[in-house]
């Protein structure tokens, strides 16, 4: 990620910096001011998004109690999708995406979490720029800083319908992937990788999966509980499931209660177990999944992805943390 900061009577000047045409990225801005001009003032963190496919813009706008930058995409795409040019299901993919929110302090974000990347990965490819636009909190609410990163970098490794970019693979934010006399060796090497492994192929198969037809299963750890923690993802018929990485941390609040807060007792690992054949399928959390983890766990947090055949025979194991896959992260920090 590039900051770039926007100093008074330069504005122009360090805009251009920001990787999208001038004369759009001034419409963004402009259409993204006007939700927040309205209604910021009875809602301080409000937040405005909106997306550009190269013809038309799409704005939205949230604030809580809803998850802001989410409900301001979802606002947006569903606009997209209104149109007559743009049939759901249409894949013309979104060229630049801005998000907009007060952020007066050099600590404060106006990225999108990991639960709004897995939106935009939806509709962008890994090269589409993104900017975080921050707003002070004086009367103009001027725009003082600028983060600018990309869809690909915010959302890395992702389970995407669009392919990803050359250029964004796992192994460039510490991905290990082991298979052959290398997995062998590393479960033979590590007792406890194994069964956390184990536990998570071994819950899979109870997956309730009549529609995907994709079983998951999950499985954590959590100190002082020494045992794994299992969940399977659980569709229902209108389409509003529990993935299986959800499920296991739901068993863990419900059933193994903890009384100190989640940055005292953070999720140690968590195993992923799915059928992915192919070199470049992933068995990794999605972007929900990752928001889930971020909330009980820390950038330390061990994130194992099992790749099995269609029998079920683990043949590949992805190796990562969460601070790798999430690397500008929205926790209980940030609130």
């Amino acid at each position: 990620m590039e900051l770039i900061c926007i100093r008074k009577d330069h504005e122009a000047e360090d805009l251009a910096q920001c990787g999208i045409p001038m004369p759009t990225l001034v419409e963004m801005i402009r259409l993204a001011r006007q939700p927040l001009d309205r209604m910021v003032v009875a809602n301080p963190q409000m937040m405005s998004a909106v997306l550009w496919d190269g013809v038309d813009y799409f704005v939205g706008y949230a604030a809580p109690p809803a998850h802001r930058v989410v409900h301001a995409i979802s606002h947006a795409v569903v606009q997209r999708d209104a149109r007559a040019s743009h049939a759901p299901g249409d894949e013309r993919p979104i060229h630049a995406v801005i998000t907009m929110a007060l952020a007066p302090n050099s600590g404060d974000s106006a990225l999108p979490c990991a639960d709004c990347c897995k939106w935009l990965r939806r509709y962008t490819d890994a090269t589409t720029p993104v900017l975080g636009i921050m707003l002070r909190s004086d009367p103009l609410a001027t725009v003082w800083q600028v983060e600018k990163t990309t869809s690909g970098a915010l959302f890395c490794a992702s389970m995407t319908r669009l392919p990803p970019a050359a250029g964004c693979r796992g192994d460039s934010f510490g991905l290990q992937v082991y298979t052959g006399d290398a997995l062998t060796n590393e479960l033979v090497r590590d007792v406890e990788l194994r069964v956390l492994l184990d536990a998570a192929m071994n819950v899979r198969r109870f997956g309730h999966a009549p529609y995907s037809k994709f079983q998951v299963g999950a499985a954590l750890t959590r100190e002082p509980t020494s045992a794994p923690i299992v969940g399977t993802n659980v569709e229902n018929s209108v389409y509003a499931g529990i993935h299986a990485e959800q499920a296991a941390i739901v068993r863990m609040v419900n059933e193994y209660p903890c009384t100190e807060p989640p940055s005292v007792w953070p999720i140690q690992a968590i195993a992923v177990a799915l059928v992915a054949e192919g070199e470049h399928q992933h068995a990794l959390p999605c972007g929900i999944c990752r928001q889930w983890i971020r909330e009980f766990g820390n950038p330390e947090t061990e994130i194992l992805g099992a790749k099995l055949r269609a029998n079920g025979d683990l043949w590949a194991l992805e190796r990562t943390t969460l601070g790798a896959l999430l690397p500008f992260d929205f926790g209980p920090q940030n609130l």
